[in-house]
């Protein structure tokens, strides 16, 4: 999935296609903070579904995000629109660098952190050869960004893509709001299935 959605680029809710260039990974950048780690494992518990665990990417990974994606996300229009706006800007500024995720996150079920290098020296369908070799019963590899928040920090977003055995996989923008209880998602839209 990676590397190969990445190859279609959405600027504002247009869809153009073309070449994406070879990049060198990201450096990391400083650890993640409690909110944006808490906000990560809301986003990995709702992907898990029933599953027992999930497996992800050991950094963060981010596509720009602009507004036009929002009418493709159910549970966008409850979002303030200048809240929007900061979260927008908050997401950029956090995604120009990746960030290690920590093998404990706060998810309910385990979520198996993996290097990506290691997924992504193998072709689409040997890959999850090797990762079953490991995750037994394994059935999709995720990618997560780092949460961009409104300036009060009760509202996030994240971009979301998994891969899972052959040629199919998705992207997807989380919204969620942080309660009483924690954050919870409060809606998702698919920008790219495949």
């Amino acid at each position: 999935m990676k590397h190969g959605l990445r190859a279609i680029s959405i600027t504002l809710g247009a869809w153009s296609c073309g070449t994406a260039p070879a990049t060198a990974p990201s450096p990391l950048a400083a650890t993640l903070d409690a909110e944006e780690r808490a906000v990560i494992a809301a986003v990995l518990d709702r992907e898990m579904g029933t599953a027992p665990f999930i497996v992800v990417a050991d950094s963060t990974d981010a596509p720009p995000v602009a507004a036009g994606w929002s009418p493709y996300v159910h549970g966008w229009a409850q979002v303030d629109p200048s809240a929007l706006d900061e979260m927008l800007r908050d997401y950029t500024a956090r995604n120009r660098l990746a960030a290690p995720l920590p093998p404990d996150l706060p998810t309910t079920r385990p979520a198996h952190v993996y290097p990506e290098r290691e997924v992504l020296r193998f072709n689409q369908i040997d890959r999850f050869t090797e990762l079953r070799r490991t995750f037994p019963g394994v059935r999709s590899f995720y990618w997560v960004s780092r949460p961009g928040f409104d300036a009060a920090r009760r509202t996030a977003i994240v971009h979301t893509e998994v891969a899972c055995q052959g040629m199919c996989g998705q992207t997807a923008l989380v919204v969620l709001k942080r309660g009483a209880h924690g954050w919870r998602v409060e809606g998702a839209g698919v920008l790219m299935e495949v």
